[in-house]
């Protein structure tokens, strides 16, 4: 399989910046972005079959859906991207949260209330196809499959600086260092591909140390005289000052993940800017009965970076509010997760050691570790063995000692198909990544979200099982491509809730004839291993 180049990296850069724009252009109702994402003829599809539509209506729809809402957020994950020549195709998965008053409530974003509110959980598939045309990579047709949505009421405050339109601090933000600002999709070289990626580990590096309880490397994400302000806690403060409330400042919480998405970056020379979108989850303790109150967080870090003495980290933070909500679930701990450092993930990364390589042999090498990981997530959600098992080489383990499980990938991988088949739909979703990497060798922590609905019961309500934790990857190369040895499950806490037949906007459904399948072929296939290595 040949080799990335810098062509290659740059390309794909651009067509995820792409995507990161399509979420920023729906949340603050900016047609013009939008359009900017779309070659003049692109059109747009909703659903399996939908018929194709000029994309300057489908914008119009778009933004009329999502006016007269009070929040929306868009969290877009890492995409999984082939590029052929001029020609390319991807898969997003997209997780969002839309937000309405309740009639006669007069609740809104601007008068400080919190609710009540009716929140709609969606998540949503992006298939695209792309082009390149005078330079610059645009969809040609988007297909938006959506995958399960349902609504929940909920109460807790929404907004504050965040606006929905150009006033929003994103834009200054982005622009702050010269140049396009939101629109800037591409990188220069590979001197600031790689600034972005130390600046993406570094993003892992902060929801680590808060959810190992680790100040020490909570501190190694700033700079000694950082700052950082949250909107939501009126707190303003030196970022080294507050380490240990930032984090041991969780102990009331039984468990938490900080997840982010992918992240906007720009980069100057040795400064850089960026805009993370985020979802927190802080999980209560269980009282005897099994229950427990979640407090869940949406938002955006809008970070400003400086290089000092050749590494990255943060100079100054500021988080806008988004949304909050609690809820009371039935709840699920992960036996094995830690809060300190006899966590598993620290044994893991102990056991390789450091080794140095060129930018584009690292950047190649973690952008098909990266692709490995969401050719799992595809191959698990498409009950699709033979995708699933090129991701895994032969004689690999499997290993959840939550569920008893230990053995090789191959069987144990097949025994989770079957349970899937039995089920409604599965939503396998990855975010942060830490990846290690020593010539052939490698070693990942990777969060996840793993949605799994059940089939509907006679009386008309459906189970969903969340489960939040992290795959412990040990990986290696062979004959130029990267596949896993061994994975470890960590589950760091779960929950089950129950949804009506008048809750749900969208039931799963699997498709006999999914999209995926007609776009992932031929030169743009699968099959034949990671995508790039």
């Amino acid at each position: 399989m040949a080799l990335a180049t810098v062509q290659d990296l740059l390309d794909e850069r651009e067509i995820a910046e792409q995507l990161v724009n399509y979420c920023r252009g729906v949340d603050r109702l900016d047609r013009d972005l939008l359009a900017s994402v779309w070659h003049a003829d692109g059109t747009v599809a909703v659903g399996a079959d939908g018929l194709p539509r000029p994309i300057g209506y489908a914008i119009e729809d778009i933004v009329r859906q999502h006016e007269s809402l009070t929040f929306h957020h868009h969290n877009l994950a890492d995409p999984l991207i082939r590029i052929a020549g001029d020609r390319a195709v991807s898969e997003a998965n997209v997780v969002v949260i839309r937000r309405k008053a309740i009639q006669g409530s007069g609740a809104n974003e601007s008068n400080g209330a919190e609710g009540p509110w009716r929140d709609e959980h969606v998540r949503i598939r992006f298939l695209d196809q792309w082009s390149r045309r005078d330079g610059r990579w645009a969809i040609d047709h988007h297909r938006i499959i959506p995958v399960v949505a349902w609504e929940q009421l909920s109460a807790g405050l929404t907004g504050g600086v965040s606006r929905r339109d150009r006033t929003d601090p994103v834009y200054a933000h982005l622009h702050s260092l010269g140049g396009e600002g939101v629109f800037a999709t591409r990188a220069n070289d590979i001197s600031e591909l790689r600034a972005e990626r130390d600046i993406r580990r570094q993003l892992a590096t902060y929801s680590r140390g808060v959810d190992r309880f680790d100040p020490d490397i909570w501190k190694s994400f700033w700079h000694a005289d950082a700052t950082l302000r949250y909107e939501a806690v009126a707190l303003e403060a030196v970022a080294h000052d507050i380490a240990l409330m930032m984090t041991l400042g969780h102990y009331p919480w039984a468990a938490h993940q900080h997840q982010s998405m992918r992240a906007a970056i720009r980069v100057c020379g040795d400064q850089a800017v960026s805009e993370t979108m985020n979802f927190s989850m802080l999980h209560g303790y269980a009282d005897h009965a099994g229950d427990a109150v979640q407090d869940h967080f949406r938002g955006r870090y809008l970070d400003t970076w400086e290089r000092r003495e050749g590494k990255w980290a943060i100079k100054q933070r500021f988080t806008p509010r988004g949304a909050v909500w609690q809820q009371a679930v039935k709840s699920e701990m992960g036996q094995f997760m830690r809060r300190d450092r006899s966590d598993p993930s620290y044994a893991l990364f102990a056991s390789l050691e450091k080794a140095e390589a060129d930018d584009l042999t690292l950047l190649a090498d973690e952008q098909a570790i990266k692709a490995c990981m969401r050719v799992a997530c595809c191959a698990l959600d498409r009950l699709d063995a033979a995708l699933l098992q090129s991701v895994w080489w032969p004689g690999a383990r499997l290993v959840d000692r939550t569920h008893n499980i230990d053995g090789d990938a191959d069987a144990v991988n097949e025994q989770l198909l079957g349970k899937l088949a039995a089920m409604g739909g599965s939503v396998h979703l990855i975010t942060l990544t830490a990846i290690d990497i020593n010539d052939d060798r490698a070693m990942s922590e990777t969060y996840f979200e793993n949605s799994l609905v059940q089939q509907r019961s006679a009386c008309g309500v459906t189970a969903h099982r969340h489960v939040r934790g992290r795959y412990l990857d040990r990986w290696s190369k062979r004959d130029g491509r990267w596949g896993l040895d061994h994975r470890e499950i960590i589950q760091d806490f779960a929950w089950e809730q129950e949804t009506g037949d008048q809750d749900f906007t969208h039931s799963p459904e699997r498709l006999a004839n999914d999209p995926f399948d007609q776009l992932f072929v031929g030169e743009f296939s699968l099959t034949g291993g990671v995508p790039i290595g």
